[in-house]
């Protein structure tokens, strides 16, 4: 028969084998959850660069259009050069204001206080006859026939 110290021996040994099992299962569920965690991280820090970077790129830009603003500045002024050393071109010459403005011809409008438009209103509408027998012009009385009496028609 075994032992007191070979059955203690044995305990140990098991209980020693199921505590490094476990412990190897729990290294292996915290390197599981440490890659997932990397994983979520490096994920998170990617959006963050994305994110980041976006407004990186857009403050690059404004510095970028400060930068073209001078390069701009340099090219109008090699423009210049280049332009001083062109011919006169007359046919490039603008006008005078005053030029313009003697040339300038209105066009015609419509008298203020002009024709009566009818408009949408309907050709009988009684307030235009009105209007219209009212405004119409009439022949000045020295122009009129007088009135002639008839003597009036007797019985026969």
């Amino acid at each position: 028969m075994a032992t007191k110290q070979q059955l203690k021996e044995e305990a140990t040994r098991i209980l020693q084998d199921h505590v490094n099992e476990k412990t190897s299962q729990l290294l292996l569920l915290q390197s599981e959850k440490s890659q997932q965690e990397k994983q979520f991280f490096d994920q998170l820090e990617k959006k963050l660069k994305e994110k980041s970077t976006g407004q990186e790129n857009a403050k690059d830009n404004g510095a970028r259009r400060r930068r073209s603003g001078l390069a701009n500045i340099t090219q109008l002024q090699e423009m210049a050069k280049l332009h001083q050393n062109q011919p006169y071109d007359e046919s490039l010459e603008v006008p005078d204001s005053e030029e313009v403005a003697s040339n300038y011809t209105p066009s015609p409008r419509a008298p203020i206080g002009g024709g009566r438009s009818r408009g949408n209103t309907p050709p009988d509408s009684r307030m235009d006859d009105e209007f219209d027998e009212e405004f119409e012009p009439q022949a000045p009385p020295a122009q009129q026939a007088p009135l002639q009496a008839k003597p009036p028609k007797q019985p026969a």
